[in-house]
């Protein structure tokens, strides 16, 4: 007969079933070596005990694997680093990593513990603003004609180190023959489509008065901690993102993005307080919410609706609540009222493909993919 289960049981089996879900849904046909490093570490006591210790809302395999990550990219000689594609030129496809990913934790532990405690996994995926670009083409069109003569205020809701702030200066790829953006675009985003063309891209491309980020943990770009930690988040497999991600940071050290550092549930509303009454407000966000407990997300569509008291303001998310893929929608408020919702699209979680649903999208008002 077993006896009773004990709470550091029950944590770790809860926390197992995370694991085993990131390897089965998150990981096919992205990182083999996550999946496989993930099934390993829902076995193992040590992983789920350092995962344990991670922040509230965070999730624990990205921030575990991400910390093992960040110390091998430093250098660290150890057996596991042969299953990394991005640190050893022939990786095993094959193998147990499970006793290697035992040792280099024991081995590491202190280390792991300081970075799993202290980190967050922050928006570091620039290729995100591929999907974000047309729904916030559309979100700029309907507060054009909410309000034609007022330059709307652009504002992401954990911003991390602000990359996707700067999504218009960036070039994007869809697959369809043409390239949308800046001519001189230094960056290249590339996005493969299910299904048709986003109408929504050949809306002109918002003019905002001012956009800033909030966030509560910020990465600083010139910190070189700080962008290690940024690389460390990209899966080994990716090397692509390895080097927009670079491309991305060196933009961003030419134009540093405004972060305001703090709670945004409270530097929502003093933002209200600065902006002069009837300025649109562009909000956004991308994998934040589903971090944040149900009583945090209530009140964050409080805030939206106090906002909207005095101003239209245009939501566009992309976020992912457990299903394979990520979801795309806009949200309209006014009136302190939230008066349309729609799905716009569904999308892979790195930006790496978007199937548009073509919900409500408005005629084409502009043809012309290149903007000055």
């Amino acid at each position: 007969m077993n006896g009773p289960v004990t709470g550091a049981e029950s944590g770790r089996d809860a926390l197992a079933d995370r694991f085993r879900r990131f390897a089965t849904i998150e990981c096919p046909g992205i990182s083999p070596l996550y999946a496989r490093l993930a099934m390993a570490a829902a076995d193992n006591h040590l992983a789920l005990d350092l995962a344990g210790q991670r922040q509230p809302g965070q999730p624990p395999a990205n921030i575990l694997l991400g910390a093992v990550h960040f110390l091998l990219q430093e250098g660290i000689d150890h057996p596991l680093r042969r299953f990394y594609p991005d640190l050893d030129d022939d990786p095993p496809g094959t193998g147990d990593v499970g006793p290697a990913l035992d040792d280099f934790l024991h081995r590491h532990q202190a280390r792991i513990s300081a970075i799993v405690t202290r980190r967050i996994v922050g928006t570091n995926e620039v290729r995100r603003a591929a999907p974000l670009r047309p729904a916030l083409q559309m979100a700029g069109h309907v507060l054009a004609q909410a309000a034609p003569d007022r330059a709307p205020t652009l504002v992401e809701f954990g911003a991390s180190a602000g990359l996707l702030l700067g999504f218009d200066a960036y070039g994007y790829d869809y697959g369809d023959g043409a390239r949308y953006g800046p001519a001189d675009a230094t960056v290249t985003l590339r996005s493969a489509l299910r299904g048709s063309l986003p109408a929504a891209l050949a809306l002109p491309m918002p003019r905002f008065a001012n956009r800033l980020g909030l966030e509560l943990n910020p990465l600083d770009i010139r910190d070189p901690e700080d962008r290690a930690w940024l690389r460390a988040l990209v899966w080994p497999e990716q090397r692509e993102r390895f080097a927009l991600l670079d491309a991305a940071l060196d933009h961003a050290r030419r134009n540093p993005p405004e972060i305001r550092v703090g709670d945004g549930l409270e530097l929502l509303p003093r933002l209200a307080d600065e902006l002069p009454a009837s300025v649109p407000l562009c909000l956004y966000h991308s994998f934040v919410l589903y971090q944040l407990p149900e009583t945090a997300r209530q009140r964050f569509r409080e805030i939206l609706g106090a906002l909207s008291r005095d101003r239209p303001v245009a939501e566009v998310g992309f976020e992912w609540d457990g299903r394979e893929a990520a979801r795309l929608s806009l949200r309209i408020h006014d009136a302190g009222r939230c008066l349309d919702d729609r799905e716009l699209a569904r999308a892979g979680a790195h930006g790496e493909w978007l199937e548009w649903l073509g919900d409500g999208a408005p005629e084409a008002a502009d043809t012309n993919t290149e903007e000055p």
